[in-house]
């Protein structure tokens, strides 16, 4: 599994449509999803038990992120300080 760091919510939405037009499947995270999309528990449920394999999101919103599956963490965007790295990278 993999989850996947960018900057803001217009991101998250940008490169989880990148990615379904490559045909990858990925959920989005962040704190402006709508009802369309999963919600946080959902999302966490998800990635927790195995049914998705990527997650792309905000840094706020993976705080608390339960993934004991995961086995990358990619930052498209770097974070704005060291602290906020060793807490992406767990």
């Amino acid at each position: 599994q993999i989850l996947i760091f960018v900057d803001n919510a217009r991101k998250v939405d940008i490169v989880v449509e990148k990615l379904a037009d490559r045909g990858i499947i990925a959920a989005a995270l962040h704190g402006g999803m709508g009802s369309e999309k999963m919600d946080r528990a959902e999302v966490s449920k998800a990635l927790r038990e195995g049914y998705v394999g990527i997650v792309v999101a905000t840094e706020l919103a993976a705080r608390g992120l339960d993934a004991p599956l995961l086995t990358h963490v990619i930052n498209l965007d770097l974070p704005t300080d060291a602290s906020h790295y060793a807490h992406r990278s767990g």
